[in-house]
């Protein structure tokens, strides 16, 4: 009788913790295929604890929880991105060929397009910048499609110059030197990446120089003056395989740049 119970109990257990591990199982698979996905918190969770202790060096931030609304309605600046606006020229094949000095529609890439929408908020004298980025067709989690590692994005900046010239970082969005908005949301299966620039978005120790972000307060009259720009880069072309100038875009962007003096 003793052995009975005891094989009872053991089966109880046993049967309770396929259970849990397969209710644990649902759990992951389902945020795992979420649409909108919090990369900071990612990140830092699969970063582990030396990366936390590095953030912690970092500048104070200041994490604005994800609205949809921020997103909506007229953009006040728009980025029509594409592969004739890189510099180098974009490369026809993977490993970062460089197709020339200057692109045609004959040799600029694999016809790949994008937009990304940017929206002023002022908030007791408080400046932020939303954006929207927009990237049909590519993988941005390098997760979506699994088969084909040459649509991957593996970095994405905003950089400060006038069209056909390279500029130093401006922001840097998503991946290498670094993560520094703390606002980033991903929504791979929309294509879509999120963000929040605010003046708590000041780079992270070590990238110093023309890779580190710089303070939003400083490039504000550079997005009025057409000279900040989007480049996405991908694994079929290292440099950037899409790039465009952000555009004043609505009456309050023109309101708002006025009020800068430009």
């Amino acid at each position: 009788l003793h052995s009975n119970n005891t094989s009872s109990v053991n089966f109880l257990f046993s049967s309770t913790n396929k259970t849990m591990n397969l209710v644990n199982s649902a759990i992951f698979l389902s945020s795992a295929l979420s649409t909108t996905v919090h990369a900071h918190g990612l990140t830092s969770f699969l970063k582990g604890t030396s990366e936390k202790q590095q953030e912690d060096k970092a500048p104070a931030r200041k994490l604005t929880l994800f609205d949809p609304n921020t997103y909506a309605g007229p953009a006040d600046f728009v980025a029509e991105i594409d592969s004739d606006n890189t510099v180098p020229c974009c490369c026809l094949e993977e490993g970062g060929h460089e197709c020339g000095e200057t692109c045609s529609s004959d040799d600029n890439g694999r016809g790949n397009t994008g937009t990304t929408k940017f929206w002023i908020n002022e908030n007791e004298g408080d400046v932020t910048i939303a954006y929207e980025i927009y990237l049909p067709g590519l993988d941005i989690d390098e997760w979506v499609t699994k088969g084909d590692s040459s649509d991957d994005v593996t970095k994405i900046h905003f950089h400060n110059n006038v069209p056909g010239v390279k500029g130093p970082h401006a922001l840097n969005v998503l991946k290498a030197p670094c993560q520094d908005d703390f606002d980033l949301v991903l929504q791979p299966f929309g294509y879509k990446i999120l963000g929040i620039w605010d003046s708590s978005d000041l780079g992270c120790p070590g990238v110093t120089g023309g890779g580190a972000s710089q303070k939003l307060e400083d490039m504000l009259v550079e997005l009025c003056s057409s000279k900040i720009y989007v480049n996405v880069h991908t694994n079929f072309c290292l440099d950037g395989e899409l790039r465009g100038q952000a555009i004043p875009a609505s009456a309050k962007a023109a309101a708002f740049c006025a009020n800068l003096g430009l």
